[in-house]
Order: C-alpha cells, then structure tokens, then sequence
C-alpha cells in the first residue's frame, strides 16, 4: 500500500508523461472522462503506451471504459494502456479491489508492472563521466528520444513510438540529456519538473531512458541520468521520480533512486 505522500508525487509523474504524449506529434490531445485521464496519440496508433490513461482505481477505468473505446477509435488509435496504483485495501475480497476478472471481460489485461521510484536531491549529484569514447551533452533532439526508444525496445514501422515524441512544445517543459559517440546519440533521458502535489517542491519525473543496444553495458544510462539529475537539482528540484522496468530498477538504484511500490498497465487493445 502506497503512502499518501509517495502516491501522489508518483500519480502526478505519470501524469506529466501524459501530457507530453498528449502534445508532442500531429494530431495528439488530452482526454478526461471523470477522474481519469489519458493521452491520445494518433501518430503512434499501434502502441498502447503512445495512448497511456491514468486512473485511481479498476472500477473508475471499468465506468468509463466504453467511452475511452469511443474517443481512441474515432482516432484510428489501435490500442491505450490504463496505469494503475496499488489499491488502497490489500484484501482480494474487499471493496475497490482489482477485479482482474472484470477488467479481462472488457478486453483490458494485464501488461506490466513498472517500479515506482525517487530519490531526494539534497546535494548536487557529482559531476558525471561520460565512458572513453563518448561524450555528454544537454540539448538532446526529441528525434533522438524516439529513435533510441525504439531501439532499446525493438519497435519499428508501424509499432514505431518514434512518432508519439516527433514534436513536442516548449510548453511541456521536456529537458533531454543524452550521450553521444562520434556526434551521434547513442543513450538519452527526459526530466519533466512538476510540484509535488502535498509538499509543493519541485520533482523531476524521468521519462523514456533509452540506449542503444549496440552501445549497452557501458553506464551510459548512469552518466546520462546523473547529467539530468545534477541539472535538475540546479534548477531548484529537491526530489527525482520515475517508473522503472525490472532491467532499469538496478540503474536507478546505483544512482540512489529507492522503491515505494508498482504500478500495474493493463492494455485494452481492439485495433
């Protein structure tokens, strides 16, 4: 069970990532049905994740699934990805429990469970190194973001997610660190800085860290996230979030990032 504190800080990280899928490629807008909320990505029309919805519970994503199925498919969007928190009563039997089976019966199931995770920033992080051969930098290209994702992921042509990230405004505050062999991108990192929504202080939630496999096992992702997080804490941050996959949670951990709890995804797809 979450703490109060943690799950707000980390529903709004997600959050954050929504609203720069919701604004970053042609086309793209944000949808609220009630209290869930979600980014709708025609240009990435394939991938579930492009087409993130954020709820509190299964029964608030379960009353309005049927609308959701509207608003994506009038898009030519394929497949959206809901993320849950833990619920709040660990009981199966309880009231406001996931009911796995409610949800299978509407086509949602279940897709991963991604590591919520922080760290305090209470000192500037050491200056990174970059490894021989390699170099850091701050002003890192969205098209590089979407290219590495894909890579590291292994999507292409029309499960691209390249697409979802092709343009997004300055209004959405992505800052892009990434490491670069011979001038071209090899790892990168995104951090949005939001208000903790009970402390008020700055949090910079990470988003998309990618390498190219072609280049992994050399703490490129480590050199990156520490550029990112070194400048977030310049920038007035006191707290980083993220939510890792199992290969990332090792990475963030070396770096100081501790677990709170998961998430679960579950992916509605009808495309």
């Amino acid at each position: 069970m979450a703490a109060p504190n943690q799950l707000e800080l980390h529903l709004r990280s997600v959050r954050s990532c929504i609203e720069l899928l919701a604004t970053a490629s042609p086309g793209a807008e944000e949808v609220q049905i009630d209290d869930v909320v979600g980014a709708v990505c025609p240009a990435a029309s394939r991938r579930g994740i492009a087409n993130s919805v954020l709820a509190r519970d299964a029964d608030s994503l379960l009353a309005v699934a049927d609308e959701l199925d509207s608003r994506y498919s009038a898009t030519g969007v394929e497949a959206w990805c809901a993320w849950l928190p833990p619920r709040a009563d660990p009981d199966p039997d309880a009231d406001g429990a996931v009911d796995e089976r409610a949800l299978a019966e509407r086509g949602i199931v279940p897709d991963g469970s991604p590591i919520a995770m922080r760290v305090a920033l209470e000192r500037v992080p050491p200056e990174p190194r970059a490894p021989a051969g390699y170099e850091l930098a701050d002003d890192g290209s969205p098209a590089a973001l979407g290219r590495l994702n894909d890579l590291a992921y292994g999507y292409s042509g029309k499960d691209s997610m390249a697409p979802a990230l092709a343009e997004p405004p300055a209004s959405a505050g992505l800052h892009l660190y990434e490491a670069r062999s011979g001038g071209e991108a090899v790892a990168t990192a995104g951090f949005i800085d939001v208000a903790d929504p009970i402390s008020g202080a700055l949090d910079s939630a990470v988003v998309f860290v990618a390498t190219d496999p072609a280049h992994g096992r050399r703490g490129l992702a480590s050199a990156v996230m520490a550029r990112g997080l070194r400048a977030a804490r310049e920038r007035g941050c006191a707290t980083s979030s993220l939510q890792a996959s199992g290969a990332g949670e090792p990475v963030y951990a070396r770096l100081g990032y501790t677990t709170d709890w998961r998430f679960a995804i579950y992916e509605r797809r009808f495309g």
